[in-house]
């Protein structure tokens, strides 16, 4: 049985079991909700163990997270000296190496420390990644990486606001309405500011660009409203007042921002550096100032109505499961994850994961329903002692735990039958919890 058709046989029967469930991790976040949930339960994975497989001493980019679809899992490479970035796609079973792009733009990716993301539209067989000032689309059935070029937009004061800055750095790439959205870096002390780009997923031609401000840092999150399709962003005033904007996805026309809605919000200093989720109807996301305090902002996308609450610091998306939200980060030394009710954004919890002198920087977490999966951090990944946790969604308690020589960092991703894909310092991409081919597994999952 070709993958193609196993692939599509497994997605039938994962949506049948597990509706609206998808069998496929194709977004930063694993879909295009921007929620990195996976509605399996009693399906867990030990982190204490040995990894099924490991890719070994490498230069992948521990910060962007692994896409796992169809039988592959999918990162980032950096390499420096020459400088290089490409993706490579792992066989899901083995780590066995079997797909490499074509050499990528570079630009400052490499030397800002980018924790870009690529996304995968499925049914074009496309997976599309934004890095140096260039968004790409490349094919993944392409037998050799020179031929996996479909195109490549480079952003430029042509194409977009002259006035605007044209690098990606941390804004992964979205899809939705026939678009691949990315927000554009600030940068260190720029004076230009952060922009969103819409390109054509076909032409790859620009097809709307806006110029909201604010960090620049966090993915656009596309939000389909049937009669309405929007695109929210970070967005900040002169003052520096943090905020949300959303756009018609397909025009560009601004919808609302927050200060133009019913009910006029602002954050103050404290902006969306992290990007947004949507679940049940409401976006969710946590402002940040780099301290420890920040704001939980509850938001309907429709209105720009929103709800603001006092809440962890944080750089890292959210996590909605049921009625609670989850948060994880703060102050350097004293990082937590927290738990906050989805509705009132009252917290129902906090623990301590880190200990002294490790924090946590975009170690986006990954939950399902019996368990949350994350690394910790030390700053950068530079020091020894780094942990991959599985902790208790009730109370945050870690409930099984890598030894500290094994040093996990960066970001984590669960697949549909539990398997967790983490990587270790030095840019080794490592698979816990896969135990068969992908041919029984795939039925396995589904108790059949």
């Amino acid at each position: 049985m070709s993958r193609l058709v196993s692939s599509l046989l497994c997605g039938l029967g994962v949506a049948m079991w597990y509706s609206p469930a998808t069998a496929d991790w194709t977004a930063v976040h694993r879909d295009g909700s921007g929620n990195a949930f996976v509605p399996v339960a009693s399906l867990v994975t030990d982190v204490s163990v040995t990894p099924a497989w490991s890719t070994g001493p490498g230069s992948l980019n521990t910060g962007a997270r692994v896409l796992d679809f169809d039988g592959r899992v999918y990162a980032v490479e950096f390499t420096s000296g020459p400088d290089a970035i490409r993706i490579k796609g792992f066989n899901r079973q083995t780590g066995v190496l079997e797909w490499t792009s074509a050499d990528l733009d570079v630009g400052d990716s490499i030397a800002f420390g980018s924790l870009s993301a690529p996304a995968i539209d499925a049914s074009a067989r496309a997976i599309f990644y934004g890095s140096g000032e260039s968004m790409h689309r490349l094919d993944l059935d392409a037998a050799i990486p020179a031929a996996s070029l479909v195109w490549a937009t480079t952003i430029t004061g042509t194409n977009t606001n002259a006035n605007g800055e044209t690098a990606i750095i941390n804004s992964s790439a979205a899809l939705g309405a026939g678009n691949v959205y990315a927000k554009t870096f600030k940068g260190f002390l720029s004076p230009k500011s952060s922009q969103v780009v819409a390109f054509d997923a076909v032409t790859g031609a620009v097809a709307w660009h806006a110029m909201p401000a604010g960090p620049g840092q966090a993915t656009p999150l596309f939000v389909d409203l049937g009669a309405s399709k929007l695109v929210l962003v970070d967005a900040a005033d002169g003052s520096g007042n943090g905020g949300l904007v959303a756009y018609d996805a397909l025009t560009g026309t601004e919808v609302w921002n927050h200060a133009t809605v019913s009910s006029p919000w602002n954050t103050a200093g404290k902006q969306f550096y992290g990007d947004l989720a949507l679940h049940g109807g409401s976006v969710y996301g946590f402002t940040y100032d780099f301290s420890a305090s920040g704001n939980l902002v509850i938001v309907d996308p429709a209105t720009g109505a929103a709800t603001i609450h006092a809440s962890i610091g944080t750089d890292c998306a959210p996590v909605v499961v049921g009625s609670t939200v989850y948060g994880i980060g703060g102050a350097y030394g004293d990082a937590d994850i927290r738990g906050y009710n989805a509705a009132s954004g009252a917290q129902l919890f906090t623990a301590d994961l880190f200990g002294g002198l490790h924090y946590n920087f975009r170690n986006y977490l990954a939950a399902t329903t019996d368990s949350l999966y994350v690394a910790t951090d030390n700053g950068f990944g530079f020091a020894p002692n780094t942990f991959l946790l599985r902790l208790d969604p009730s109370s945050g308690a870690t409930l099984s735990s890598s030894v500290a020589a094994t040093d996990y960092t960066g970001a984590v991703t669960v697949g549909d039958d539990g398997a967790v894909f983490a990587f270790r310092q030095g840019g080794s991409l490592n698979a816990l919890g896969i135990s068969a081919p992908s041919s029984v597994s795939n039925w396995g999952v589904l108790g059949w």
